[in-house]
């Protein structure tokens, strides 16, 4: 499978009537939400939060940053926030880190213990009413969002 580029994502993602975003982080944001979260993000997703901060998509949203420098109290969409209820309430592996949710029922997450060959990360489905990794993809976040907007 080709291994999509951010400028590749930027393009499709731009090129949607219904594409949305708060604005873009700085690095340091960035690695602060990484000390928080104590796990090292992909560069792909870095650069998603570089340039948009979080998206929606019509009704589909990706979590990312948003403009609340208190992770602890930012609320959704902030992936940090999220990720942090989500490991205190619901029992998510640290591992796991969210930024799209399914009702609640089913959280997609980058999984950072995971790498793969290419520097990305396996996106894992984790099923939070049984409390197990329902679905892994053996893909990197830019290769998903797209595969998201090619379901749609």
């Amino acid at each position: 499978m080709k291994n999509f580029t951010h400028d590749e994502l930027k393009q499709r993602l731009e090129s949607l009537n219904e594409f949305e975003y708060q604005g873009s982080h700085s690095d340091l944001e960035i690695k602060e939400a990484e000390s928080v979260l104590n796990l090292r993000l992909p560069e792909s997703f870095k650069d998603y939060l570089k340039a948009w901060g979080n998206i929606a998509i019509g009704p589909i949203e990706i979590l990312g940053l948003t403009k609340t420098p208190n992770f602890i109290n930012a609320e959704y969409p902030n992936f940090v926030w999220f990720t942090l209820k989500k490991r205190s309430n619901d029992q998510l592996p640290k591992e796991l880190v969210v930024f799209h949710s399914v009702n609640n029922e089913f959280l997609y997450c980058i999984n950072c213990s995971k790498p793969l060959s290419n520097g990305e990360c396996v996106i894992t489905v984790w099923n939070n009413l049984d409390k197990i990794v329902e679905q892994e993809y053996h893909v990197g976040f830019n290769n998903f969002i797209l595969g998201i907007l090619e379901d749609e």
